[in-house]
């Protein structure tokens, strides 16, 4: 099993662009708990890991007239954010 290059980016812009260079080499991780099983059992084999828990944009909850949630946003947030409650009140 060879070595992939792990990348941390802290924008969505910068994600894209370390795709784009690793030439569809690229794995996108948000957390990235089963990969090293992927890994060792040969299942997943690409070169560069780019871990998206870094970017803040995918993390962010916004309210307006419709409720946009972040893919890196966690259940906890969701728990404690007021402007879902307040969107979809229990």
């Amino acid at each position: 099993m060879s070595e992939a290059v792990y990348h941390r980016p802290t924008t969505v812009s910068e994600a894209l662009r370390l795709s784009s260079l690793a030439g569809g080499e690229a794995l996108f991780v948000g957390g990235g708990t089963d990969l090293q099983t992927y890994r060792k059992q040969q299942l997943e084999q690409r070169g560069h890991h780019i871990d998206l828990s870094g970017i803040r944009e995918l993390q962010e909850i916004a309210v307006t007239e419709e409720l946009v949630i972040g893919a890196m946003c966690t259940l906890d947030q969701l728990i404690r954010s007021d402007g879902v409650r307040a969107w979809a009140p229990l």
